[in-house]
This record gives structure tokens, C-alpha cells and sequence, in this order.
């Protein structure tokens, strides 16, 4: 099954009507689907078909999916239902956040009403630092944090996007006094 028959077959998981996709990125697809029973709608990130050949990679989204979709928190989407496809690809169904990202919301206000006050911009950065700091309790540290990676909700709330990718490879990581440091 290729990445994009997922537009065409039959609801994912038996319950997840695929409507559009939304995003392809290095490693997930997403796409737009709606609960098959109660008419919902989810984001349904998928992990690519070429990445779910690694079984250890597609493993430890697996696993990282789950844990992360035991964390809740306001500046966090909500995960639905973590499961995989019939072709054993990782899938994560969550919230559908109707809106912009960051990067897009501070180009908007910025080209109607000028630079965005202080007081505000310090506000947002608070809650993705909270949102962050409930996934660092966990263990789980965002690999990709940026604008492009923060959605602004409808009432304009910063909630984290873009988990599930792998943070750094294991082998990677070395301790020093505590802290890990990733080696390049």
C-alpha cells in the first residue's frame, strides 16, 4: 500500500474516513479523516511506508506515540487513538486544530496591527514552555520545537504539534554530569 491510498481505501483502523490529506513531512503524512460513527474530525499522522520497513524505528514511534498520548495538558493535542495501519505503519488519531501555526499567526498580526506586544508574545511563550515541561516530566523531549510546529487553537492558545519522530538516536546520547548531550 503506498502513502497516498490511504485518500482511497477503507477507514483506517475501521473507524477513520480519510478526507484530505493535510502534510507530508520527512517521516508522517497527514491527513483529515472524520470518525466513521460519530462524524469527528481527527488528524490522522501516519508514519511513511519507506520508514515503517525499519521495524526498530517504526517501533519506537510506536512506543513514543503511546506515551505521549498519555500526557495531557492544555498546550498539548490530544491523542486520540494510537494503533497501526493494515500494513503495520504507526498511526497516531488526534485532535483536528483548525487554525494556523505559529509562524503563520505572527505574520498575520504582525502585517494588520504591527509588532505583536511584548506582554503577548511572553504569554504564548509560557504556555508552550508549559506544555513542554509536561512531556520532559515524561521523559519525551520535542525533537522539531518551532514556529512551524505550534498550532494556535481558536482562541489563539499555543499547543505543541509534531511529536512523534524520534528525539535523538539512543546511540547518540552521552551522559555528562546529568545532563544529556547529543553527539554530532
Amino acid at each position: 500500500m503506498s502513502d497516498s491510498d490511504f485518500l482511497h481505501g477503507e477507514p483506517l483502523a475501521g473507524k477513520y474516513e480519510v478526507a484530505a490529506s493535510i502534510s507530508r513531512g520527512g517521516m508522517f503524512d497527514v491527513y483529515l479523516a472524520y470518525h466513521t460513527r460519530f462524524g469527528w474530525p481527527v488528524a490522522l499522522k501516519i508514519l511513511q511506508a519507506k520508514h515503517a520497513q525499519d521495524n526498530d524505528l517504526a517501533s519506537q514511534i510506536q512506543a513514543q506515540l503511546e506515551l505521549i498520548s498519555k500526557q495531557a495538558h492544555p498546550n498539548l493535542v490530544p491523542i486520540y487513538e494510537v494503533g497501526q495501519t493494515a500494513t503495520g505503519q504507526p498511526f497516531a488519531a488526534m485532535a483536528y486544530l483548525e487554525g494556523s501555526t505559529l509562524a503563520q499567526w505572527t505574520r498575520q498580526l504582525n502585517s494588520r496591527a504591527g509588532p505583536t506586544p511584548v506582554k503577548e508574545l511572553l504569554n504564548i511563550a509560557r504556555q508552550i514552555a508549559l506544555g513542554a515541561a509536561t512531556l520532559h516530566r515524561a521523559g519525551i523531549i520535542h525533537p522539531d520545537l518551532n514556529p512551524g510546529n505550534v498550532l494556535m487553537n481558536h482562541e489563539s492558545m499555543p499547543v505543541l504539534a509534531g511529536l512523534g519522530s524520534p528525539a535523538v538516536a539512543p546511540d547518540l546520547v552521552t551522559e555528562t554530569s546529568g545532563i544529556e548531550v547529543a553527539q554530532y
